[in-house]
């Protein structure tokens, strides 16, 4: 009868996990439970419920602006097509809470004439949070497209991620800003959002987070503590004019702030168009960028005239760039002019660093070609660039015309050396000096690269790696050594002496190894030696009465030992016979070395006499012989 229950609880179980996952029916149903409020928000508790709301937005019921809604479970769209909700008169302005929750398997299909495509099609002053949408295909060449906002005016998106079902998702046609997130953003703000898919894009405005952002100055746009953690890609041919903007998290930003945004490269293949690449962002207007960094190689091979950025690429002289950086390789081939920028074309650029090689190939060799360690122009400060340039043309350490102070090149990196700056060896520039060097007055701390992320060389507080102290013990808690700053992910090492424990009577101690066992590190961690016990073997030695050895050999502690010989004898004198009577001392568990020797009785010896009688009665005793 038990196992009768303990099935049937263990279906029940089955199928309430199968129902955590509600699959799309194409239809629509209003939400019956909560009031709107923040504090009882309506409850989407299916994908009926989230196609009302669209519908609602779509045909202009309701902007339902100030409104709340949470979604309570993981909806699956069964694959179809999903009509974004809003236009530009027709908005959703309300609170959406995704509660962390999956909204997957949605195909995101763009319905002409509406040029707004993505969970949500347009917003104003809208908030969107803890959305974890997970794309089957784009069906989209609308000229706002993105993963969960088409258009998004003013407003909030926060702790937002977009992936798919696959590696990687096309979006195909000629659009007007693609962004992972948010096709368009108007003086809004993102925070911790992520990007977990490789794009194929084809737009004017392209980016792994956002197509294009602007904020004016009524109204700054902020991007926040996000990542777009793939790197986004175009091979598409262009037929109409113009340009493209490739940038790894952004497009084109304009009038922006951005703090703690990465991305992880770009690869292009564009064709007849120009294009203008950036790593984390293709153009960047009167804005400020602190601690981004872009940390991904950059392939590009078209047709067109193209500059390229490993940071940035377009930006003017208000831009400010503070504690950022680009890790990987910039390899271009084309049959037109090339130029190239480790970190950005122009703007003050302040405790920064580019580490890897820049490569031109391809058929067009004119010395027209420009690579530039840094960049090419504005004020450039505290910075180093670790790599090498291969190209021809004109090849610049550090910048082409720019003022620098304080900074620093590989040596032999293949570029001019530019005023203000000195070459230095990379065993140099992995010294404990460099960054003391690079922080005199900086904006932004250098510090040392002892987990190697950066190939040795300083790193800015975003990319080093986690450091946390490991503590080797012995078994007595006594410390031996105390390892500050050992890098996460590396496997500690313990430097001192071979532990020791002292012997005692009954063992004596070999060091056997570490408990816990000793892994790659994750936190602080204390590590105590172990120790193998061997039980001691003691001497023990019988001996006759005279001293004479008996038996000899090694006995473990606490064993009693035996002898095995033949019984000991002592030979008798006049008076005495002699009988084994045991050892000295009496025998019991070994404790350490020690001797019996063999005890006996004495036994006298006996005697005859024979007496004699005389004639005269007299007698005497004769001792027999």
């Amino acid at each position: 009868m038990k196992k009768k229950i303990l099935f049937f609880v263990a279906a029940l179980l089955g199928i309430c996990n199968a129902s955590a996952v509600v699959k799309w029916d194409g239809t629509t149903e209003a939400w019956t439970k909560g009031a709107g409020t923040k504090s009882s928000p309506y409850l989407i508790e299916n994908p009926k419920h989230l196609a009302y709301l669209a519908d609602m937005v779509y045909v202009g019921i309701s902007h339902y602006n100030g409104v709340y809604f949470k979604q309570t479970e993981d909806f699956d769209m069964n694959g179809q097509a999903w009509i974004p909700s809003g236009t530009a008169d027709n908005y959703f302005s309300g609170v959406y809470d995704g509660n962390n929750k999956m909204i997957q398997n949605i195909v995101l299909k763009e319905t002409s004439p509406v040029q707004y495509v993505g969970l949500f099609g347009y917003t104003v002053n809208a908030t969107i949070q803890n959305v974890r949408l997970k794309i089957k295909e784009y069906q989209s060449s609308a000229n706002y497209t993105g993963g969960i906002c088409g258009y998004m005016k003013q407003g909030t998106i926060r702790n937002c991620e977009v992936s798919a079902h696959s590696d990687s998702i096309a979006v195909t046609g000629e659009l007007g800003s693609f962004g992972g997130l948010v096709g368009w953003m108007e003086d809004a703000t993102m925070d911790q959002c992520s990007n977990n898919v490789i794009y194929g894009c084809s737009g004017n405005y392209n980016g792994g987070l956002v197509g294009y952002i602007k904020g004016t100055s009524a109204a700054k746009a902020y991007i926040t503590n996000s990542y777009n953690k793939k790197r986004i890609s175009n091979s598409t041919t262009y037929h109409s004019s113009g340009s493209v903007y490739i940038g790894g998290a952004i497009g084109v930003a304009e009038g922006v702030e951005m703090n703690n945004v990465h991305s992880s490269g770009v690869y292009s293949s564009c064709t007849l168009r120009d294009s203008y690449i950036g790593g984390l962002i293709a153009s960047f207007y009167e804005g400020k960028i602190t601690l981004c960094s872009n940390n991904g190689d950059i392939y590009y091979t078209g047709s067109g005239s193209s500059r390229i950025s490993g940071l940035i690429l377009w930006s003017d002289e208000s831009c400010t760039i503070t504690g950022c950086s680009h890790r990987g390789n910039i390899v271009a081939s084309t049959s037109r002019k090339l130029e190239i920028y480790g970190l950005c074309y122009e703007g003050n650029i302040y405790s920064s660093y580019c580490v890897g090689d820049i490569t031109i190939t391809g058929s067009y060799t004119s010395n027209s070609n420009v690579v530039c360690g840094i960049g090419c122009t504005g004020n450039i400060k505290n910075c180093y660039y670790a790599g090498k340039i291969s190209s021809a043309g004109s090849k610049y350490a550090i910048s082409h015309d720019g003022s620098c102070t304080n900074c620093y090149y590989l040596e032999g990196c293949g570029g001019d050396g530019t005023s203000g700056a000195t070459a230095r060896t990379a065993a140099a520039m992995k010294s404990t000096s460099f960054p003391v060097m690079l922080n005199q007055n900086g904006a932004a701390t250098f510090y040392m690269d002892p987990g190697n992320v950066n190939k040795g060389y300083p790193v800015l507080e975003y990319d080093r790696a986690k450091t946390y102290t490991i503590t080797w013990k012995n078994d007595n808690g006594t410390v031996l050594e105390t390892d500050t700053d050992v890098p996460e992910g590396t496997t500690p090492t313990y430097n001192g002496s071979t532990p020791t424990k002292a012997s005692t009577a009954q063992y004596t101690y070999t060091f056997s190894g570490w408990a816990p066992n000793v892994v790659t590190v994750t936190g602080d961690a204390t590590y105590t030696a172990q120790f193998t016990s061997t039980l001691n073997k003691y001497v023990v030695a019988f001996i006759n009465y005279d001293g004479t050895p008996l038996q000899s050999s090694e006995v473990e502690y606490g064993t009693i030992p035996t002898y095995t010989g033949e019984t000991p004898t002592k030979p008798a004198d006049e008076q005495y016979t002699y009988t084994f009577a045991g050892w000295s001392p009496s025998v019991v568990t070994v404790t350490g070395n020690v001797t019996y020797t063999a005890t006996f009785t004495a036994i006298p010896t006996a005697k005859i006499y024979i007496i004699h009688v005389n004639q005269d009665c007299t007698s005497y005793m004769e001792e027999q012989q």
